[in-house]
């Protein structure tokens, strides 16, 4: 496919929306993944991306397997270049083939593993309930009793578990129309800041009600004296799971299934789950989508958008006259 091509033009649309707020150094590499698919498109003469079917694309990870050895390459170089293919079937429903799905399971196994990890909306409805009645009843904090306040403020807030664990007491500023919320994002190194509305059981009165049982240094610690964060925390949200009857999941597992159900609320609008687990780029916020979700209201987006083109084309549909 030429790249100076409409189609091709429309592909690096969808990579501008991908790399928008990503380092110069992540955009050129990234800029060579689309060269290496340019060369593929080229050598296999794809020439709109109606062709793109996911035979192709299985057939891609494969040639791209072939020339490079560490899974890690592999993963760079197929992943970007289709995922800007499937915002572009997002985007524009019927210039891709409706066939079209990245095939995660072709993938070496980095990056791989948030798709797999969704709760469903009434696992996570029933987590929330048991936390608020547990915090209500909670006088004094130990390893178990700090368990809801931490898996009720994943919930609330989509933020990274070690971003959780290291706000400092003076996380909160109250102001007129409610509270912000400042915490630091690890990975980016980047300060961040929320608004709260006063809400029961919301963020800020989370925050709020472990200050007032205990001292220390960090909101989510426990103990006389205790400063660092608490540990082993996986072994103990599944080990709360099983205490009070539900199927076990870890914090890890909340992020991503709460971006998937934000997905679904808001009619598969990405920017909507972008915004809420604080992503700079819509690159890595299409890592949290379950595919078993997004596939199906993809599908349905397509078959709209052709019974549009159809319509608007005066073509009857199958079945009339």
């Amino acid at each position: 496919m030429k790249e100076d091509s409409a189609a091709w033009l429309r592909l690096l649309e969808m990579r501008g929306y991908l790399c928008h707020g990503l380092s110069p150094r992540s955009i050129d590499n990234y800029g060579h993944a689309l060269r290496v698919w340019a060369e593929y498109c080229g050598k296999i003469r794809l020439t709109v991306w109606q062709q793109c079917t996911v035979e192709v694309a299985i057939a891609y990870v494969a040639w791209v397997k072939k020339r490079v050895r560490a899974d890690k390459t592999v993963l760079n170089l197929v992943h970007f270049p289709l995922r800007c293919v499937e915002l572009l079937q997002q985007m524009e429903p019927g210039e891709v083939h409706p066939s079209f799905v990245i095939p995660y399971a072709q993938f070496p196994k980095q990056g791989a593993a948030y798709r797999g990890a969704v709760i469903s909306e009434a696992r996570l409805s029933e987590a929330m309930g048991i936390c608020v009645r547990a915090m209500e009843n909670t006088t004094c904090l130990s390893r178990s009793t700090i368990i809801p306040f931490i898996v009720l403020f994943c919930l609330r807030t989509g933020m990274n578990v070690d971003s959780v664990m290291q706000l400092p007491r003076d996380c909160t500023v109250t102001n007129e129309a409610g509270h912000w919320l400042y915490w630091q994002k690890n990975r980016s190194q980047g300060s961040m800041r929320d608004h709260y509305d006063a809400a029961d059981w919301g963020a800020v009165e989370i925050i709020h009600a472990l200050l007032r049982l205990h001292s220390n240094p960090h909101v989510f610690s426990y103990g006389v004296g205790r400063t660092k964060p608490l540990g082993r925390l996986a072994h103990d949200v599944r080990a709360w799971c099983r205490d009070n009857g539900i199927e076990e999941f870890t914090l890890k597992d909340i992020r991503p299934s709460k971006a998937t159900l934000i997905y679904q609320e808001s009619g598969g609008r990405v920017s909507e789950v972008q915004r809420f687990l604080h992503h700079s780029s819509l690159n890595t916020t299409i890592l949290y989508l379950s595919e078993n979700i997004i596939r199906p209201m993809h599908e349905k987006a397509l078959a709209a958008g052709q019974e549009a083109m159809l319509e608007r084309w005066g073509i009857p549909k199958e079945g009339e006259a």
